[in-house]
């Protein structure tokens, strides 16, 4: 499988969204972020960003969403643990929910929901900086 190879291409997508862990980013962002940072040599295409990404979802390191304009964009997740994350609709920032809390929203939902939840939940708002 892909998402296992250590490529300086993988590496440096790696980079960029570990760096930028609180942000969603797509491809096109992706690809200018790795263009402006000094120490990537690496000039990327998007096709070969999106190659990555897709071995990267597959494994669980980031996580995949739909922007409110319809394009893909990717958040770099630290563990598996089952986890809820807050994204602004307009920026795109990312917010993740206390441990303790997520984890009692998510046994709520399995209790009390007709509806199953993998323990990935998101919420869309919009934060203070774009309020």
């Amino acid at each position: 499988m892909m998402s296992g190879y250590k490529t300086i291409q993988r590496e440096s997508v790696l980079h960029i969204l570990s760096k930028n862990a609180d942000k969603a980013f797509t491809v096109k962002e992706i690809a200018e972020a790795i263009k402006s940072e000094a120490s990537i040599t690496w000039n990327p295409s998007e096709s070969t960003i999106y190659r990555i990404m897709s071995g990267l979802v597959q494994s669980g390191t980031v996580l995949k969403k739909v922007n409110n304009n319809r394009e893909y964009q990717y958040v770099f997740l630290n563990n598996n643990d089952p986890h809820i994350t807050v994204r602004c609709k307009i920026c795109g920032k990312i917010q993740h929910i206390d441990e303790k809390v997520c984890q009692e929203i998510i046994e709520e939902l399995k209790n009390n929901s007709c509806i199953q939840t993998d323990g990935n939940i998101e919420v869309t708002g919009i934060c203070d900086k774009c309020r």
